[in-house]
This record gives C-alpha cells, sequence and structure tokens, in this order.
C-alpha cells in the first residue's frame, strides 16, 4: 500500500511542476514586453480599467504629469491653470501648471531663527490634517512642499510676499519675496511647522509650452 501512494506521487510531481511553473513561450514574451512598457506604450498599464488619464506634456511630448483638476481664471476658459500630481524626492506632489509651465505661487514660510535663514517651515496647528498630496509653492522656479511631521516651533521670523516695498521687512531677492520679524501666530494659528523639501523645477528638464493630451 505504501509502495502505491509513493508511486502516485512520484506520477503526478510532474504535473505539479508544470502548473507551477509558465510555459518559456509566455516568459519570453513577458520579458519583451518589460523592455518597452512605459507612458506611451499602449499597454494596459497605460490605462484604468481600459480608461487613458488626461496627462500634461511638454513640447517634447515628455510626461508632466496627469491632470488632478483644473481652474478658470477670470471667467476665461483660455486663461486656465490645470493641477497635476508629479513625484519629487519620491513623494506625490500637486503643482499648478498652464501653457507656460509651472504656475508660480505666492511663498509663505516660517522660520525658526529671526532672519529666516535655517531650514524653512509650513505653519500648521496639531488639529489640522496634513494635506493627501502637498500642494507645492514656487518661487522662481524652486518648489517648496512639506516633506515631514509637524514639530513644535516658535516662529522667530516669515517670509511671505513682497508688500509695499517690504515695509518693516528684509527684501529676499533670490525668492522675490521679504522676511519679517517675528511671527505670524496673531494673524493665524500656529504652533507647529512641517519640514520643508525643495526641488528645483528647471532640473525636470521640461520645456515649455505645455499641453493636455486625453483619450
Amino acid at each position: 500500500m505504501r509502495r502505491l501512494i509513493l508511486l502516485s506521487c512520484l506520477l503526478l510531481l510532474p504535473v505539479a511542476d508544470a502548473e507551477a511553473k509558465p510555459p518559456k513561450k509566455a516568459l519570453k514574451v513577458l520579458n519583451l514586453l518589460k523592455q518597452v512598457d512605459g507612458a506611451g506604450s499602449g499597454l494596459d498599464a497605460d490605462t484604468v480599467r481600459g480608461l487613458s488619464p488626461l496627462v500634461v506634456r511638454d513640447a517634447n511630448g515628455a510626461p508632466v504629469g496627469p491632470v488632478v483638476d483644473a481652474l478658470v481664471l477670470n471667467g476665461s476658459p483660455s486663461d486656465t491653470e490645470v493641477g497635476i500630481v508629479r513625484r519629487l524626492n519620491g513623494l506625490p506632489v500637486r503643482l499648478s501648471v498652464s501653457s507656460d509651465g509651472f504656475v508660480e505661487t505666492s511663498l509663505l514660510l516660517d522660520y525658526v531663527s529671526a532672519d529666516c535663514t535655517g531650514a524653512p517651515l509650513l505653519a500648521t496647528t496639531v488639529t489640522q490634517p496634513l494635506p493627501f498630496i502637498p500642494h507645492a509653492q514656487v518661487a522662481r522656479g524652486v518648489a517648496y512642499y512639506a516633506a515631514g511631521l509637524p514639530i513644535a516651533v516658535n516662529p522667530g521670523s516669515f517670509e511671505a510676499p513682497e508688500d509695499q516695498g517690504c515695509l518693516n521687512g528684509t527684501p529676499l531677492p533670490s525668492h522675490g519675496t521679504c522676511c519679517y520679524p517675528g511671527s505670524r501666530c496673531a494673524d493665524l494659528p500656529c504652533g507647529f511647522g512641517v519640514p520643508v523639501a525643495t526641488t528645483d523645477l528647471s532640473t525636470l528638464g521640461l520645456v515649455p509650452p505645455f499641453h493636455v493630451e486625453g483619450p
């Protein structure tokens, strides 16, 4: 009886092994597909349930990022900003773009120092949840975005857009902003700050004008 069971197991081994391993021809095709897979390949990986997402591309057809929202400015469809998501330093970040490229925004940062030196922080409170996808502030072609957990801080200065020739502040020409002493806590809830990461957007090698492509 034992010999019969052992013989049956030996006979079934080739069948089980054949079912566990895909055919060599299929593996060869899979390896060939991996060599051409990617944006624009037309493979299923480019679609979501068969639908192609709207994508912003640059003048050379390079992908800028998938569209996540759009904003019509001044009531004119021709004056539109589009929100895209792109990985910067390994983090998914939302950026505003238009046909002219990345949209510059108002830079507003806090510092522990009294002269806007050191690591910049984004003001927040313990009751204020962090954004699911951080929105980047862009100044002079550099993106600033949240890249960490809130820490307790006592701001000694803050950086804001130039207002009336930096009245009571010090110009920061490299950012096109001004440094103001003290904190903004009198006007805005604060007490905590989120570490900021930066990315020089020119290093992405994207060339305006940008355009939107869809299905």
